[in-house]
């Protein structure tokens, strides 16, 4: 669980320090496991390497083994609204784009579904709907978290994104 958490590797030093870390400490049981954390850390070893396709399959085969856990969902939405999406953006394809934001959409529902209320799943999902629907159907999504889970540990955030979006940013 640590390694997979520490291998997501973002371009902030010390996201890049533990992907290193993560990158050093593991072992064949968890490059070649099918256990859903090795798959997620494995999807991430591959997004940080620019592999949208490798790291898709990762995610696709976490939420084919793991079909009732949100990671797989969670992952796959996340891959499809940033991997994928940006290199259909690259290749001028707006169906591909079009098609992967929509494909994260419907992860990030199948996902919150599992797991009501655990925020990063709404933080993207509100992201790839402001993408595609506009701000107001962002805020639509922010604001209906902040009222069934307001008091739960993703409120705050989730107030400061939906005052973010609201004033323009």
């Amino acid at each position: 669980i640590t390694a997979c958490a520490l291998s997501f590797d973002k371009q902030d030093s010390l996201s890049g320090h533990y992907f290193n870390l993560a990158l050093q400490h593991a072992d064949d049981r968890l490059v070649e496991s099918t256990r859903l954390e090795a798959l997620i850390f494995q999807g991430n070893t591959r997004w940080g390497a620019g592999d949208a396709e490798g790291c898709c399959s990762k995610y696709n085969l976490a939420m084919e083994l793991y079909p009732d856990e949100r990671e797989g969902y969670l992952y796959h939405g996340l891959c499809q609204q940033y991997l994928v999406a940006q290199d259909a953006r690259d290749a001028g394809d707006d169906d591909a784009l079009q098609a992967a934001l929509e494909g994260a959409i419907e992860n990030y529902e199948t996902a919150a579904s599992l797991s009501p209320g655990f925020f990063p799943i709404y933080f993207d999902w509100a992201h790839v709907v402001r993408e595609l629907e506009g701000t107001e159907a962002a805020v639509q999504i922010l604001s209906s978290y902040v009222r069934a889970y307001g008091d739960g540990p993703g409120g705050d955030a989730a107030r400061r994104q939906l005052a973010q979006m609201r004033s323009g940013g």
